[in-house]
């Protein structure tokens, strides 16, 4: 299972949460981006949906700064290239 994990953080925060997000082994890639949330984390494929609820739960939610989740499971994928 691949998701894609945006999160709404403190602004003072985003920065070193990118830096600790991109240490996570279930992370495939992580950026700061624009809009409704400040982090979009994308998780390796094949990470079952109770490792992503404790990466969730047990880690993500645990980091200073981070205030709210969405988590979006991806249902199929195509390459476009």
């Amino acid at each position: 299972m691949k998701a894609y994990i945006a999160i709404r953080a403190e602004p003072k925060e985003i920065r070193p949460l990118v830096q600790s997000l991109a240490k996570f082994p279930e992370i495939r890639e992580v950026a700061a981006v624009a809009g409704e949330y400040d982090i979009m984390a994308v998780t390796k494929g094949g990470t079952s949906i109770t490792n992503c609820g404790d990466l969730l739960i047990n880690r993500i939610l645990k980091l200073n700064g981070v205030k709210e989740t969405r988590t979006f499971v991806s249902l199929s994928e195509k390459a476009l290239h």
